[in-house]
C-alpha cells in the first residue's frame, strides 16, 4: 500500500511540474496524546494546482506513527479549496472540503472533512491563520469523528517558498495537542 501511495505521489509531482500555478509541502508534526490516544509522529505531503484565484485543488497523503506500537497509518485525500478576500484589507476566508481513505493494518475506510477558517496576511511576507477541521467517516463503525481547531503563520522565504508554524486541538474520537513545522513551495 505505501509503495502505492507514493507512486500516486510522485505521479502529481511529474505531471504537476509541467504546468503554473502549482505548490507542495511538507510538514512534520508531533502530537502529545489526551486520554486514550496515543502520542505520534506525523510526516505528511501536499501537492495542489490553483485552478483560479478562488479554487484550489490539492492531494494530500500523511503517515502517523504511534510512540511505542506497531500501529501506523495512513491517509490519502483529495480537497477542493475556495477563498475569497472579504471587504477588511488582508482578510480571506476559506473552506477546504475533502474526501479520503484512511489505511491502518486492521482496516481501510473512507471519510469527509470540511474546514472553514480565515487567513489574515500581516505583512507581505507574514500571514496567520485560525480555522476549524470537521472530520468524520462515512461509516460511524469506524470511531473517526473529530473536530479540530488550528491556530498556524507562514513566513515567505521568498516568491516561491514558504515556512510555517501551527498548532493544532483535537478533540473527539482522537483527542490530542499538535505542534507542526512545514515547507513549502510554488512552482
Amino acid at each position: 500500500m505505501k509503495k502505492t501511495l507514493i507512486a500516486v505521489v510522485a505521479l502529481v509531482f511529474a505531471t504537476s511540474a509541467l504546468a503554473e500555478g502549482n505548490y507542495a509541502g511538507i510538514k512534520l508534526e508531533t502530537r502529545d496524546g489526551r486520554g486514550s490516544t496515543a502520542d505520534s509522529n506525523v510526516f505528511s505531503m501536499t501537492v495542489g494546482k490553483s485552478i483560479n484565484q478562488y479554487l484550489n485543488a490539492e492531494i494530500y497523503t500523511r503517515l502517523k506513527n504511534e510512540d511505542g506500537t506497531d500501529s501506523n497509518n495512513t491517509r490519502l485525500e483529495g480537497a477542493l479549496i475556495g477563498s475569497v478576500a472579504t471587504p477588511i484589507n488582508g482578510l480571506s476566508v476559506y473552506t477546504r472540503g475533502a474526501m479520503g481513505k484512511r489505511f491502518d493494518p486492521t482496516s481501510d475506510y473512507n471519510y469527509w472533512s470540511v474546514e472553514p477558517g480565515v487567513k489574515y496576511t500581516v505583512t507581505g511576507d507574514l500571514a496567520l491563520k485560525a480555522g476549524v477541521r470537521f472530520r468524520d467517516a462515512f461509516n460511524d463503525a469506524n470511531n473517526d469523528s473529530t473536530r479540530t481547531y488550528r491556530l498556524g503563520a507562514e513566513y515567505a522565504l521568498d516568491k516561491t517558498q514558504t515556512l510555517s508554524v501551527g498548532f493544532d486541538r483535537s478533540l473527539g474520537n482522537a483527542e490530542f495537542n499538535a505542534f507542526s513545522a512545514g515547507y513549502g513551495i510554488k512552482f
